[in-house]
């Protein structure tokens, strides 16, 4: 059975892909760059843009670590969680939090381009970063070939 994780890099330009993976494979399905922060990430979930299935779905999300930019605070990205958290409530999808720091250490992109799911262009960067998060979450659960990927690169 082929399950899927529904990838999260929330913020005002909400990162998402979904992941489509069974005990030995892997593969990107679909991705894309949601603009307009709560409202366009609502938006994309009322709509099912990307077709992703409720009851073989885990939502991988970056967590957020409140702190001041180069603009002073935004809290888009929190507000992206929470809006994630109570639609998957909604429909009892689990939802896993990976840490905000060190992602390039969690997935390189030596990695993703070696499981055929680097995403280029500044358009994707945060479609990108969904990406790795999944992948830095299958990797912690040991899946076969995303270990076979860091392997070859070590």
């Amino acid at each position: 059975m082929t399950n899927f994780l529904l990838g999260v890099d929330p913020g005002l330009r909400t990162g998402v892909c979904i992941i489509g993976y069974t005990a030995t494979e892997f593969y990107l399905q679909t991705f894309d760059d949601i603009g307009d922060g709560v409202d366009g990430f609502i938006a994309f979930w009322e709509h099912q843009k990307l077709g992703f299935r409720a009851h073989n779905t885990t939502i991988v999300m970056e967590d957020f670590i409140t702190r001041e930019g180069k603009f002073g605070l935004d809290h888009t990205p929190e507000r992206v969680i929470g809006a994630v958290k109570a639609l998957a409530a909604q429909r009892n999808i689990p939802v896993v939090m990976r840490p905000p720091s060190g992602r390039l250490k969690q997935a390189p992109d030596a990695i993703l381009r070696a499981l055929n799911v680097y995403l280029a262009g500044k358009g994707n960067r945060n479609a990108k970063e969904a990406v790795r998060h999944c992948v830095a979450f299958l990797k912690a659960q040991k899946h076969p070939a995303i270990l076979a990927a860091f392997d070859k690169e070590e």
